[in-house]
């Protein structure tokens, strides 16, 4: 993005120094730094949030929640919250004792696994990219997002691919396409 002239910057979330190690109790808030951070670099230029999997689904919850955000553009979404998980539990729901975590936190709350995601009171235009082959959250997810969404009054712009959750080179290369073209589109 930066290369066409879009101001970037990547932000860990989790896994990484001074980051949960795992996708439990993240705090939505540890976002605005990074925000606050590139708005003091930028100025008032369109400020949006790009996310895959886990991340899209982070970015579609500070979208709702948080004013500064233009624009989200997001691969493989789910349309509801899920739960939190420990990169020690693998796989993921093997351990029959696992605790039933919260992924995100907001204000010092845990939000509710299961909740339907809604971008009630966004203005911004959305990217909502998905693959039609996608073994974790089925495209059938993606379509009820959209119609959520839509029925939100949030500009929606849908790119499907024959792709899995995890894209392929070329994959990634029509997503990119896509997500310039999109992002000229916000001014």
């Amino acid at each position: 993005m930066a290369a066409h002239g879009h101001p970037a910057l990547a932000f860990s979330w989790c896994g990484a120094p001074g980051a949960p190690a795992d996708v439990i109790d993240v705090p939505l808030e540890r976002a605005c730094v990074a925000f606050d951070f590139l708005k003091n670099e930028t100025g008032e230029r369109p400020f949006c949030l790009l996310g895959f999997s886990r991340g899209a689904e982070q970015a579609l919850l500070l979208a709702s929640r948080i004013a500064k955000v233009n624009g989200v553009a997001v691969h493989a979404v789910t349309n509801r919250i899920q739960p939190g998980f420990s990169w020690r539990w693998e796989p993921y729901g093997s351990e029959p004792n696992q605790p039933k975590a919260s992924a995100w936190t907001y204000g010092g709350t845990a939000l509710k696994t299961g909740t339907r995601i809604r971008l009630d009171g966004f203005k911004g235009s959305l990217l909502l990219s998905h693959g039609i082959q996608d073994e974790v959250w089925p495209i059938e997810i993606a379509y009820d997002l959209h119609k959520t969404l839509v029925g939100d009054g949030v500009r929606v712009t849908t790119f499907y691919q024959q792709e899995k959750h995890v894209l392929t080179w070329q994959g990634r290369f029509n997503f990119l396409e896509e997500l310039i073209r999109w992002s000229e589109s916000l001014g």
